[in-house]
């Protein structure tokens, strides 16, 4: 594959990344979009507003705004627009000390009656809820049950997410959901 097409999967796969966080759809990024896509999987998924899990979660957007912004919003404006994103996002060790956490909020309360798994409906809820097309969340799970269990760990579910909102490179697995 050339330069120019692993250019254009991760740039496909930045965009998308960039409009899944974009929760009000106005084009930028900003503290709210974070606060509505935390709530929207706590109440999609059916956690108690005030349980543990749903804090980690708020937290961890949170953590991922704070991080995020501080890194990206260049012109001070409290926003992160596309550019910013784009110039931002490609420091795998600057987004890590605020995804990490995220990434494992996110593959906790997918992992709804606490065993370390997460099976294949548990992992469609959470896909649907934050916007993801079907079909692709479905080839990156069928990807990922290489045991055809029906469940992926959670830790294996923090590790993709992780990669893929951190890979600066053609992920044949975190690409599946852009359809790459």
């Amino acid at each position: 594959m050339s330069d120019n097409a692993v250019s254009d999967a991760l740039s496909s796969r930045i965009r998308t990344r960039f409009d899944m966080l974009d929760a009000n759809h106005n084009g930028v990024l900003e503290e709210s979009d974070f606060h509505m896509l935390a709530e929207r999987i706590i109440t999609g998924l059916g956690e108690p507003p005030t349980s543990a899990k749903a804090r980690a979660v708020r937290e961890s957007h949170q953590g991922y705004w704070q991080g995020l912004s501080a890194h990206a919003d260049n012109n001070g404006d409290g926003v992160v627009d596309i550019d910013e994103y784009l110039a931002a996002v490609t420091d795998p060790a600057a987004n890590m000390a605020y995804l990490r956490p995220y990434a494992e909020a996110m593959a906790a309360i997918c992992d709804r009656n606490d065993d370390g798994l997460i099976d294949r409906a548990e992992y469609a809820a959470y896909m649907r809820l934050i916007g993801f097309d079907a079909d692709n969340a479905a080839a990156m799970f069928a990807k990922l049950d290489t045991s055809g269990t029906g469940a992926i760990t959670a830790t294996e579910w923090a590790e993709v997410i992780c990669r893929y909102y951190t890979s600066p490179a053609e992920d044949p697995i975190a690409d599946l959901l852009v359809g790459a």
